[in-house]
């Protein structure tokens, strides 16, 4: 396990604490899992599939989640290179999503942000969903290990930001 991703799971196990632990006894528990050799880690718990995360970070349903994530990556695939997006659309878990979404929801290019602001909108969801998803939507791609530059390509498009990558 890298020290970055292990470092991401102590960090957000005690992000969900809450208030329950002080400052000083984070930085503590951060230090001592930190140098534990590998061997010694387990994870522990059910990983969160991208449309469960969606619903519970930002309370939409999972075909809302679908939609909305057919919509972003066919924004996309409009504007990045194909081999890019496949790489992205092979995903294991983005794959059942979508499958799963209303009659299998497809991916197809969408030219224009118009385009994706339609696209979205047909979900059910407000065009002001865009950047609360596609911030999940990243935060999951960055766990499955994206190429960083194809992140921030993704993340200026979306966002229309090319900093928060």
């Amino acid at each position: 396990m890298s020290k970055l991703v292990r470092r991401f799971l102590i960090v957000s196990s005690f992000y969900l604490l809450g208030s329950a632990a002080t400052a000083q006894q984070l930085n503590i528990s951060t230090g001592r899992i930190e140098s534990m050799p590998d061997e010694e880690l387990e994870v522990a718990g059910e990983a969160v599939d991208l449309a469960s995360g969606m619903r519970q970070q930002l309370g939409i349903t999972r075909q809302e989640s679908a939609g909305a994530v057919a919509s972003l990556l066919g924004y996309a695939r409009g504007q990045l290179p194909t081999a890019a997006m496949d790489s992205v659309e092979a995903i294991q878990d983005i794959q059942k999503l979508l499958q799963e979404g209303a009659a299998g929801t497809p991916v197809t290019a969408i030219a224009s942000r118009q385009g994706l602001y339609y696209s979205l909108e047909s979900t059910g969801l407000n065009r002001m969903a865009i950047e609360p998803v596609a911030v999940v939507l990243l935060d999951y791609l960055n766990t499955r290990g994206i190429d960083p530059e194809l992140r921030q390509d993704l993340t200026g498009l979306w966002l229309g930001r090319a900093d928060l990558a």
